[in-house]
């Protein structure tokens, strides 16, 4: 088994063509690559941390009887312009002997620098069998943190590159000291790099074969480029990422596992993943490790640095799968927080995409990984999540497409393959991915892992022999003792905000918000002035939209079409009352608004997201029939209440509410008409409203019309 710690790499850019590298060496069955990232810049604490992991390890070689080869990534963080300067002298000196000593003696061990890299990490690379370096990097400058070169550094570097003599002294001591003038010539036994101090020394020693030439003039800094490194003896290869690397060790790609190496006072969190995955959940889940990541007052602002996203769940919803698996694939930073998924019982269906991002995957003996699931994806979902898959996702996973793809099509014919020459590099294909190979030719077809009409599905032992999950847990304590994780992993439970935005997500209170907001509309439009039913439909309908932005379904347009809808319906209400355009555009707005941040789409085009629509009208339906129901009700049991007793009641009232003989007569408002409000006329306060216009308290108006208790009036 092939077996490493930790990581996500950059695009697939560099093709299994390079497995015809330099290099003869091929990893056998028993053998195991550890890939440790560190961080730089090196401190004691990463150095303490990154010995201890490795002596765990040779320790488990050594029960094992197994051969390994180690390999260090020395990783600059995106941020530090400084080529990782700042690694601390003691506690390089300290790892390169470690990995240049008798305990690593049966380990072949590579130094990897994917950046530029500067100070004394380079001392711990030097200490490596060979160094890879990235074709654009640089190399060099190792004692440039020192102020002063001491002979203590010197005879260091010079200890440590005796016990690896591939690498020439001289060139080693340019690297240290800028002064230096590095020269080269031929002679009769080959090519020398020399101190130019030592030219007459070399002279007298062997027979030149041409004029001696300066590759590093004195005063220049002793930075080499990766073609530089490469001809003068310093880099035995390039690569460019861990693909490239996995390409000149003759191992898949998907062997490589990587674990970053750290001196942080992070800690370990547990996040579940269980039952069937909706988007609503996936939304919850990513703020969850988002918060855990950045930290918070609680954990005196440290953030997690081992993540384990343990999974028991029979599927989901395809678009949620995607979206939570592309957020950790792209949005946690592997270099800082470690990602593994952990799943004891299943992964099934989409699901297993999410396994699949995880820096790594633990399984169960008897766990189910892929297969059919709890949801059923029409040819449009999974077209689409495969393309999704082969163009970003497979790339930034370093992991091939063909068998994750063969879990959502149960069509897609999946065979195994092994290198030419090296049948210990295995590979899964699908035609399609085996066509995309720079070299077909150089894979044989063995046999055929799908069958027609059935997802594919692995179990235990089985998805790690297909390259989908790496290591075996048979328990939960069996997974923290392969991860090193010797306290209690923190559960991260969702917070008071998760279950406040899940219940009002629910479609119920969804429906009471909506139908509560659109009664105190209705309420306001019957009452003049600004009012408690403004204060009530203003929060209601911010309730409702704070909700769905939380659960990632809300944004900005559909913030425009709710705030637009409220204020065509203000103007409405208090510019232009009545119910006209602007009440009917408003309320437009309004529905579109609360549709649309009810889910991520705006035309449906699959049957997930035609549910996803129905849902979203079926709670306007709920709140708008009981809007009418409610109001229908209102009034028939007001009308009820103002039902005369008797005929003489009615006689009555019908007397007292005739209001004809104050046709033509003049009064004055004593309160604003907004169109309804109160005048004095003769000398009697009577309800009246205005023509259209709203006016003032203390307005002079004249009675222009009586309709039954109606009383219509005009500004004089």
């Amino acid at each position: 088994m092939i077996k490493i710690f930790n990581g996500k790499t950059t695009t697939l850019v560099l093709s299994l063509i390079l497995l015809q590298g330099t290099l003869a060496f091929s990893a056998t069955a028993q053998e195991q690559v550890l890939v440790f990232d560190i961080t730089l810049p090196i401190t004691s604490g990463s150095a303490n941390a990154l010995k201890r992991n490795m002596e765990s390890e040779i320790t488990q070689l050594a029960a094992d009887l197994g051969k390994a080869t180690f390999i260090f990534r020395m990783i600059v963080p995106p941020d530090q312009e400084n080529y990782g300067r700042g690694s601390r002298f003691a506690g390089c000196y300290e790892l390169a002997g470690l990995i240049s000593g008798p305990k690593l003696a049966d380990v072949r061990t590579i130094a990897f620098f994917p950046n530029s890299v500067q100070g004394h990490a380079i001392l711990v690379g030097l200490a490596c069998d060979e160094i890879y370096l990235a074709g654009d990097s640089q190399i060099g400058e190792a004692a440039i943190d020192e102020p002063q070169l001491t002979p203590t550094i010197r005879q260091a570097y010079r200890e440590i590159s005796d016990r690896r003599t591939k690498v020439p002294w001289p060139v080693i001591g340019k690297m240290l000291d800028k002064s230096v003038e590095l020269m080269q010539v031929e002679t009769e036994n080959g090519t020398r790099l020399f101190e130019a101090k030592n030219l007459a020394e070399l002279r007298e020693a062997e027979t030149f074969l041409n004029d001696p030439v300066a590759v590093k003039p004195a005063g220049h800094p002793g930075f080499y480029t990766a073609d530089e490194a490469r001809r003068i003896g310093l880099a035995a290869g390039l690569a460019d990422n861990l693909t490239a690397v996995a390409a000149l060790l003759q191992v898949a790609p998907e062997s490589l596992r990587v674990t970053q190496i750290t001196d942080s006072d992070g800690y370990a969190i547990r996040v579940d993943l269980k039952n069937q995955l909706t988007m609503a959940l996936a939304d919850e889940i990513q703020r969850t490790i988002l918060k855990a990541v950045d930290g918070d007052k609680n954990t005196g602002g440290q953030g997690a640095n081992f993540i384990c996203l343990w999974i028991d769940s029979p599927g989901g919803d395809l678009a949620a799968c995607l979206k939570l698996a592309s957020f950790l694939a792209f949005d946690i930073d592997s270099s800082k927080t470690r990602t593994v998924a952990y799943v004891p019982h299943q992964a099934r269906s989409g699901v297993a995409l999410v396994a699949l991002a995880c820096d790594e995957t633990a399984i169960g003996p008897d766990a189910v990984f892929g297969g059919d699931g709890s949801k059923e994806y029409t040819a449009g979902e999974v077209t689409a999540a495969i393309e999704t898959l082969t163009t970003t996702l497979s790339h930034k996973t370093m992991r091939r497409w063909s068998l994750p793809a063969a879990i959502l099509d149960r069509n897609l014919e999946v065979a195994g393959y092994s290198l030419n020459g090296n049948p210990q590099v295995r590979a899964f294909f699908c035609d399609k991915e085996l066509a995309a190979q720079p070299n077909p030719e150089l894979w044989t077809k063995g046999k055929i892992v799908t069958q027609p009409g059935q997802a594919f599905a692995a179990k235990g032992q089985a998805a790690i022999d297909h390259l989908l999950a790496d290591r075996l847990a048979h328990d939960f304590n069996g997974f923290k003792t392969l991860y090193h994780l010797e306290n209690e992993l923190h559960l991260v439970t969702p917070g008071w905000v998760d279950f406040l935005v899940r219940a009002l997500a629910s479609p119920w209170l969804a429906s009471l918000l909506l139908l509560i907001g659109f009664l105190a509309v209705w309420k306001e439009m019957q009452t003049p002035g600004l009012g408690l039913g403004a204060s009530v439909a203003l929060l209601c309908f911010a309730l409702f939209f704070w909700s769905r932005f939380l659960g990632g379904t809300a944004g900005w347009l559909e913030a425009i079409l709710i705030i637009s809808g409220l204020v065509l319906l203000a103007i409405e209400i208090f510019v232009l009352p009545g119910f006209g355009a602007f009440g009917v555009c408003g309320s437009i707005c309004l529905v579109a608004g609360f549709v649309l941040a009810s889910q991520t789409f705006i035309i449906p085009r699959n049957s997930y997201q035609f549910s996803q629509m129905i849902n979203s009208g079926l709670v306007l339906v709920i709140s708008g029939s009981g809007t009418v129901a409610v109001l229908l009700a209102t009034a028939h049991l007001l009308h009820e209440a103002n039902k005369p007793r008797d005929t003489e009641l009615v006689h009555e009232t019908e007397k007292l509410a005739d209001y004809d003989h104050l046709l033509g007569r003049s009064g004055v408002t004593t309160t604003p008409l907004v169109p309804s409000g109160l005048a004095m006329i003769d000398g009697a306060l009577i309800d009246v409203a205005s023509e259209g216009d709203m006016l003032e308290a203390d307005t002079p108006i004249r009675v222009v019309d009586v309709r039954g208790y109606r009383v219509i009036v005009r500004k004089e």
